[in-house]
């Protein structure tokens, strides 16, 4: 695949990393040693970085009368605008009451399942009962009796982000959902069994015990605390929250992932195809899009650099800055299209400098010549 930009009928090459970052060490010492069994060069680079997530615990009479009342105050706001400087403020915050008011009735109504959920639960199990998940969707979702057991992670995947972070996924989801086989009943239930054992799992009710969790302690609904992302609701309302009978909660966690960098020597190879194959057959723990991308730019990269060592063959011996020079001038045909190459120095002289590494070019960089 070729990762080229159309522009008044002329393509402009744009140029990608070579490298892929994996999320597993060993996968990625894997693929550094196929490079090597290619003759290739290969490093890795470990990257670090530190999540921070806010939650908010309060109990379901706390949350409902919270929620309720903040929907009634974004559901008549703007009601008294009689003037034009205010229904202009209140058109500029639309958007964003918008967004909250759907996310604090969604909240409401799952607010109050849980609540019914809790219920359902302390009266028909008994202390010292064993309950897995299946058995814990069952009691809550009579209609999909057999649906928890045939959930899998993938599936898991599917449910709906929380939190206004989700936004940024809408589109990408609307896209998906229509080919999705996971139905919205499936999605209220592994949300709703999920949330529900992972509250009963924090108020100690359930203890997890060899695979199963075991009921030990009876409690009152109402004074059970559940936990909610902070990104539920607005940086106004969590402060809101945190002054009255609510806790905040953050937690730091670290995320570990290996960046495996590709040496020139893939300029070498008949056929680039080989490095992503072996990424899709051998089945690592990196994104398909990265694949896709780390092809494009070993592609665009091989192309750049055969044209170059065609400019050194017409003219014998060039300079540096020549080659670069005449990347920029040159034009090629692609697939019945125009090639055009907008490099920067920096890039350019980059892959010369890989081509003179590699011993296709050799000289001093105001005389190259072909060594091969």
């Amino acid at each position: 695949m070729h990762h080229l930009i159309t522009v008044n009928n002329e393509i402009i090459l744009m140029t990608i990393r070579d490298e892929i970052v994996f999320y597993d060490r060993d996968d990625a010492t894997r693929f550094m040693q196929f490079l090597r069994s290619k003759n290739i060069t290969t490093g890795i680079r470990i990257n670090t970085e530190l999540m921070h997530t806010t939650s908010i615990n309060g109990t379901p009479p706390a949350f409902i009368t919270f929620l309720q009342k903040r929907i009634d105050e974004l559901s008549s706001h703007g009601d008294t605008c009689d003037d034009d400087t205010c229904q202009e403020i209140h058109e500029e915050y639309d958007d964003d009451e918008d967004f909250f008011y759907e996310s604090y009735s969604m909240l409401l109504s799952l607010v109050k399942k849980q609540h019914d959920f809790l219920e359902t639960f302390f009266s028909v199990h008994t202390i010292g009962e064993k309950i897995d998940l299946p058995q814990l969707a069952k009691t809550n979702f009579p209609d999909a009796e057999n649906l928890f057991s045939e959930i899998t992670e993938e599936d898991a995947s599917e449910v709906p982000l929380t939190g206004r972070e989700s936004e940024d996924a809408d589109e990408e989801h609307d896209e998906h959902k229509e080919s999705s086989d996971l139905s919205e009943t499936k999605k209220e239930t592994i949300y709703g069994t999920m949330f529900l054992m992972t509250t009963l799992v924090e108020n100690e009710v359930l203890v997890p015990e060899d695979g199963f969790f075991v009921y030990q302690n009876a409690k009152n609904p109402d004074d059970m605390f559940i936990t909610i992302p902070a990104s539920f609701f607005s940086d106004e309302d969590v402060e809101a929250l945190s002054e009255e009978q609510f806790k905040t909660k953050s937690i730091l966690k670290d995320t570990i992932s290996f960046t495996v960098t590709i040496g020139p020597e893939f300029f070498m190879l008949d056929d680039i195809s080989d490095i992503t194959r072996f990424l899709y057959d051998e089945d690592l723990d990196c994104d398909e899009d990265d694949i896709e991308h780390l092809e494009y730019g070993l592609y665009n990269r091989q192309m750049i650099g055969y044209k170059m060592i065609d400019l050194v063959k017409e003219n014998g011996k060039m300079s540096r800055e020549e080659i670069i020079e005449g990347i920029n001038n040159t034009k090629i045909s692609v697939d019945s299209n125009t090639v055009l190459f907008h490099l920067s120095d920096t890039f350019a002289g980059g892959i010369v400098d890989d081509l003179r590494k590699m011993g296709i070019l050799k000289g001093k960089d105001a005389k190259l010549r072909l060594q091969i």
